[in-house]
């Protein structure tokens, strides 16, 4: 009870010191302690009155999760936008602001029209510029604010940081966002090091040694922040040491018995990282790729990578999860492949999956849902039989390559098979470029057995690649003309 007293006070104090912020009510909602109107007609007016007497401290302003829902309050947000935004190029302080209401958009109801647009699009992206300019200042709580902000943006490539179906996004640039990150100082300190490590892996490893191990003290009312902040931070250094070493990242050589020390040091001090379960069963190996995976929707305030995201190990986890027929994994490498989510996109592998969930279903509900989903990929991409069957077959090479590669006892980096055809009697053979991309050794299945080819060249750009096998007599003639699709006969 004495601890909260004493947060609440510190927060209390914060508050009442910035006597050019109002000061909240309610919760802090932005709304209540913001008058965005009238900052409008301050600045319209040009009268010498405090503006930001009618804005919360930035740190609220920018974390309140409340969104205006009234007809009036959606209308002086899109006003706050229209006279605020040439004043906000000159004034630091204000800048900030601007940059905020952009990235929540407030602004994007009526008046802009719904859904994506190249012009919503465009006012998104002008956040960038507002935000940079709030790094001006020298506010204590505005600047690392706006750099944190910063780098979320470079970081993830997302101009909405909440769950948004519309594409509002920019290029990731791992640079830029470690340079904000480096900004924001301490409060940053995991992204800045998940950042250099996409670029610069003796530097980031460098910094990811330099991390301090758990605490050894016991948590008390005096050392409350420090402990938590330093069990944090070893939390994520560990995490990331663990799964670097584990699956042999940023061209680290994989060491198991590193990987089975910095797991240990996990599971003694923090639990948590236990969530993912038993990683021989499918929905352990899904939890763990869950999160590998990107994110696309987050809080700005508190985000950093769980592990060192890599499409490569999503790949792994997700056909190791497969391999155990765990339905999800199936779903979601389909998805993967028909939307092109960190590989190539390819509708029949996507659809290949959705078949493979359906052989796996249990339950005649779980099926009857997959073959709808079925159908909705057969009738969006007017598959034809031709293609379907193909699909079919697919379906099979993905779990006899699983097969093979679990007889082997063979823990790949990343698993793949695809499907090819002869073209010469010397030899040469036709396949995609995504389906060889990475490999170590090409082998094809012939006459009943595995043979190993050579890669003679490959071509990304038009996803093609010419192999090298033994002569052979039997080759494809290809059929001419307009009209030919993925899967057909030829």
């Amino acid at each position: 009870m004495k601890l909260i007293f004493k947060i609440t006070f510190i927060i209390t104090l914060v508050f009442s010191t910035s006597s050019s912020w109002a000061y909240c009510k309610n919760d802090g909602h932005y709304n209540e302690c913001s008058d965005l109107l009238a900052v409008s007609r301050i600045i319209e007016r040009g009268t010498k009155e405090d503006y930001m007497d009618h804005l919360a401290p930035p740190f609220i302003f920018i974390y309140e999760e409340y969104k205006p829902t009234t007809k009036k309050q959606k209308s002086d947000a899109k006003e706050f936008l229209r006279v605020v935004m040439p004043f906000a190029e000159r004034h630091p302080e204000l800048s900030f602001y601007v940059g905020s209401v952009l990235r929540k958009g407030y602004w994007s109801l009526k008046g802009y029209g719904y859904g994506y647009s190249v012009e919503k699009h465009r006012i998104y992206e002008k956040q960038i510029k507002y935000f940079t300019k709030s790094l001006e200042t020298n506010d204590r709580w505005t600047r690392p604010l706006a750099a944190r902000i910063l780098g979320n943006i470079y970081y993830f490539g997302l101009l909405r940081p909440l769950a948004n179906p519309y594409p509002f996004v920019v290029d990731v640039d791992y640079k830029k966002a470690a340079n904000f990150y480096s900004i924001c100082g301490d409060d940053c300190i995991k992204n800045y090091i998940a950042s250099v490590l996409k670029f610069d892996v003796s530097k980031g490893m460098s910094l990811l040694n330099k991390i301090g191990g758990f605490p050894e003290e016991k948590i008390n009312n005096d050392n409350f922040l420090q402990h938590m902040v330093a069990e944090s931070n070893a939390e994520f250094k560990y995490r990331y040491l663990w799964a670097i070493n584990n699956f042999g990242m940023y061209g680290v050589k994989k060491n198991e018995e590193k990987a089975k020390k910095f797991y240990s040091l996990l599971s003694k001090h923090h639990h948590r990282v236990l969530l993912f379960g038993d990683l021989n069963t499918g929905e352990g190996l899904y939890k763990l790729y869950e999160m590998f995976r990107k994110k696309t929707a987050f809080d700005d305030r508190s985000v950093s990578p769980i592990f060192p995201e890599s499409s490569e190990v999503e790949l792994y986890l997700l056909h190791r999860s497969l391999e155990k027929k765990y339905t999800k994994a199936a779903e979601q490498l389909s998805i993967k492949y028909g939307d092109g989510i960190g590989v190539r996109k390819d509708f029949l592998r996507s659809f290949a999956y959705i078949n493979l969930a359906l052989g796996f279903a249990k339950g005649e509900s779980e099926k009857r849902n997959y073959e709808k989903w079925m159908d909705d990929l057969e009738y969006k991409w007017k598959l034809t039989k031709s293609q379907i069957i193909y699909a079919q077959q697919l379906s099979n090479e993905i779990l006899n390559g699983l097969k093979r590669d679990k007889e082997k006892g063979k823990v790949k980096s990343r698993l793949s098979s695809g499907t090819g055809f002869y073209i010469s009697a010397g030899g040469h053979i036709i396949t995609n470029q995504h389906v060889i991309d990475g490999c170590e050794t090409i082998k094809i299945s012939k006459d009943g057995s595995l043979k190993q080819v050579s890669l003679v060249i490959e071509d990304v750009r038009n996803d093609v690649a010419l192999l090298k096998g033994e002569n052979n007599k039997d080759i494809a003639f290809i059929r001419g003309g307009r009209g030919i699709r993925q899967g057909d006969e030829v």
